[in-house]
């Protein structure tokens, strides 16, 4: 399994797990429950996502994994 297919997991179980956390909303505001279904759905897209990576991870996959995590990273929340 290689680092990115492991982080897209991780992010995906957290989405999955924590959706207010992961939204940043924590304390008295919580997210609407179709928002948080939302996040819940996208939270099992990241793992399937990750376990495919991980199941046959050709060296196109790998790249596209990169340049997906990295316009994600460099991203800023509004």
């Amino acid at each position: 399994m290689n680092w990115l297919a492991l982080a897209r997991a991780g992010f995906g179980f957290a989405v999955l797990l924590r959706p207010d956390q992961v939204a940043g909303h924590v304390g008295d505001r919580k997210l609407s429950p179709g928002t948080r279904d939302a996040m819940r759905i996208l939270g099992v897209r990241l793992v399937f996502e990750a376990a495919v990576c991980a199941v046959r991870p050709t060296r196109a996959l790998v790249a596209c994994e990169a340049a997906i995590h990295s316009s994600l990273v460099g991203s800023t929340p509004t």
